[in-house]
């Protein structure tokens, strides 16, 4: 057995083994802080796998593209709005007034609750609360980034997604990843940190679909960057904004089948793209040998 199929063995061990083990303390007591050290497992794992493997990898944690980094934080925002927009236009959800409750003539959001955002949560005119919300979105976005997304995305993406392009192509690697990461969070899943109703079906084949799409937007990131940040970023903020509801589904049933549209079509996109970096890959070769010939 070569060298890379031991440290990708032992990758995906420790990564499951550290992880899952976590997770499942978090089930029995539910203290938050647990979840975000079992988001450093693939790291931990990654340290495990070797030398070889670390410094496959410490190139894209130096490199830092800053117009993916913008994509990878905006995409999740823009996703969101549109997602939730899409709910009330479709008379398919309704303000969330639980959360946000406005004035008569909706010049001003009168209370929010549940809800702590950067700037206050008192009385506030809707431009204002406008920019206290994206304010409080862009500065969580980042911190989860640091504290825990940035723990994951080292491993999966970092060193797992291009290892595995050495034995298939970046979609199908892509996938695989995409496979692993989703089936890595079913302990916190099933503690309800996805949703309290239908745990299982979240677990097993909602929460599943939802980060393979994810996957796939993640790691064209990571191939047109050459860098972890943009999917860490894009990771952080997409944690961010599935904790904000401005926009409530009338049932679990319709969130679930309209999120999962979203899902599925930034999954298309994704693959398009990166179908269309082998294709243009795949040309520059042919040039290549064209021109030697």
């Amino acid at each position: 057995m070569k060298n890379s199929d031991k440290s990708l063995i032992v990758f995906i061990t420790s990564a499951f083994v550290i992880g899952i083990s976590i997770q499942f303390f978090y089930y029995y007591n539910h203290a938050p802080s647990l979840l975000l050290f079992a988001m450093w497992a693939p790291t931990i794992a990654l340290l495990l796998s070797g030398k070889d493997s670390i410094r496959e990898v410490w190139p894209q944690i130096k490199k830092i593209s800053c117009l993916y980094v913008l994509i990878g934080f905006f995409m999740p925002i823009f996703f969101s709005i549109t997602y939730q927009c899409s709910l009330y236009l479709l008379n398919l959800g309704k303000l969330n007034v639980d959360t946000f409750e406005f004035s008569a003539d909706g010049l001003y959001v009168e209370h929010i609750q549940n809800a702590h955002l950067l700037l206050g949560s008192a009385r506030q005119h809707l431009l204002f609360f406008t920019i206290n919300l994206f304010s409080t979105i862009i500065f969580a976005g980042v911190i989860n980034t640091f504290i825990g997304a940035l723990g994951e995305e080292i491993g999966w993406r970092g060193f797992l997604f291009k290892r595995l392009q050495q034995y298939s192509e970046p979609i199908n690697s892509a996938i695989i990843v995409g496979i692993l990461w989703a089936y890595w969070h079913i302990p916190a899943n099933i503690a309800g940190i996805n949703g309290q109703e239908h745990v299982w079906i979240t677990a097993l084949i909602i929460f599943p679909l939802h980060a393979l799409a994810l996957a796939l937007f993640f790691s064209w990131l990571t191939i047109k960057s050459g860098s972890i940040w943009p999917a860490a970023f894009a990771h952080g903020v997409n944690n961010t904004i599935s904790n904000i509801e401005f926009i409530k589904a009338n049932s679990s049933t319709i969130e679930s089948v309209v999120s999962l549209f979203f899902s599925l079509l930034l999954a298309c996109i994704s693959i398009l793209l990166i179908q269309k970096i082998q294709t243009d890959e795949l040309k520059r070769k042919y040039l290549l040998v064209v021109k030697q010939s």
